[in-house]
């Protein structure tokens, strides 16, 4: 099982992991020249803001600060190829590790282990959605522009 303060990094390492993805999308956006694309994008974009916000308040919970964050330094959008593919694989990652963190942390031993317990089934439940978001976009633009 997972300790309340090997948790707390864990949860330090997810909230910059949603900061720096949010990073790709904002670079990428003005590379993506369809709107249904880049409405996607940018309510992934908007989710990844909320999902710091969440994380911000499991790790209050957990009585640690919330991280400065420095943003990450990325070169200029190249290859939307690539980063569509990194962001679904983001995704995926992103799903995985809050399911890992729901089935080894024994919430009932923490202070406020409920909130966290909760926080953690949403961000799954959300980038389970992003998953299919990201595919979607994915799969238009193989169609769209003969990629991937």
């Amino acid at each position: 099982m997972i300790r309340e303060n090997v948790l707390a990094r864990l949860l330090v390492y997810a909230y910059r992991a949603e900061l720096n993805e949010a990073e790709v999308i904002f670079t990428l956006l003005p590379e993506i020249p369809s709107e249904e694309d880049w409405k996607t994008l940018m309510t992934m974009l908007k989710d990844n803001m909320i999902h710091a916000e969440m994380l911000e308040k499991a790790m209050k919970a957990l009585g640690i600060d919330v991280p400065e964050v420095e943003p990450v330094k990325l070169h200029p959008v190249s290859d939307r190829n690539k980063a569509l593919e990194f962001i679904a694989k983001f995704e995926n990652t992103a799903y995985n590790y809050y399911r890992y963190l729901l089935e080894n942390v024994d919430f009932e031993s923490l202070n406020n282990g409920n909130e966290i317990r909760n926080t953690l089934r949403t961000l799954t439940e959300w980038e389970k959605k992003h998953i299919e978001m990201i595919r979607k976009t994915l799969d238009n633009f193989k169609v769209r522009y003969k990629i991937l």
